[in-house]
């Protein structure tokens, strides 16, 4: 292969993958676009997020239960040690 015709298929690869690249980009800002473009025609009855929220907790409610036992737990050894060395 001759050094322009290497040379022209490596710009060739190089535009076309740009190509790819910002057709897929266009498709991305156009779903992410979607949602806010639907509260146009809302006009003050916006919700303030489009997330549903999620009443669940984090933590459950026994490890919450064991964190609580070993917290007051240790206070309350901590303070009967104290007592007995003073």
């Amino acid at each position: 292969m001759k050094p322009d015709e290497a040379l022209a298929a490596f710009v060739w690869a190089c535009v076309s993958s740009v190509n790819r690249q910002s057709a897929h980009q266009s498709t991305d800002v156009a779903a992410r676009s979607e949602a806010p473009s639907k509260n146009v025609t809302l006009r003050g009855n916006v919700p303030k997020t489009t997330k549903q929220e999620n009443e669940k907790y984090p933590v459950g409610p026994w490890l919450l239960a064991l964190f609580v036992f070993v917290v007051c737990g240790s206070a309350i050894f901590q303070i009967i040690q104290s007592i007995r060395m003073a």
